[in-house]
């Protein structure tokens, strides 16, 4: 991520923004990331943990779950609008609706750029051909219990 930081550094000098970058090892950062007043900004990335929306917007977003230490809301964001949508997405059993609130509160969250989204990893792999089932999946990159293996098909 260092190499990250120094083009986003260049970047920002191009329009007049003086950074001063200060490596340090992931667990200081996260430490002080997650503290109130410790950092103005940081590379960094997140994985959600299950497949809804609400395991990456609600917790990363939503102002009411804003502590001074061990806050997941790093960017310390809070919109009373954002934070009743998520509300209401998390507590809704209807599945429409959901998608509706959670798209909703996302684009205010990217109007309000609280975070700038770099990068979406690739993640290129080789396998034999006797390997089936090798689908990626969209948060656990692999689900290995939907694999199988060709018996028909010899290995070289």
């Amino acid at each position: 991520m260092a190499h990250q930081a120094e083009g986003i550094q260049q970047d920002l000098q191009q329009v007049g923004i003086d950074a001063t970058l200060r490596p340090v090892n992931s667990s200081a950062f996260y430490v002080e990331a997650m503290t109130r007043h410790q950092v103005q900004c940081g590379v960094y990335g997140w994985l959600q943990d299950y497949p809804d929306p609400g395991d990456f917007l609600d917790v990363l977003f939503n102002g009411e779950h804003i502590t001074d230490t061990d806050c997941n809301n790093e960017s310390f964001y809070n919109n009373p609008k954002v934070n009743g949508l998520l509300d209401q997405a998390m507590t809704s059993i209807n599945a429409d609706e959901r998608t509706r609130l959670f798209k909703q509160a996302e684009t205010l969250i990217m109007n309000d750029a609280p975070w700038v989204p770099l990068i979406s990893e690739v993640y290129p792999c080789l396998y034999n051909p006797r390997v089936h089932g090798t689908q990626p999946h969209p948060v656990w990159l692999w689900r290995y219990e939907w694999m199988w293996l060709d018996p028909q098909l010899k290995s070289k």
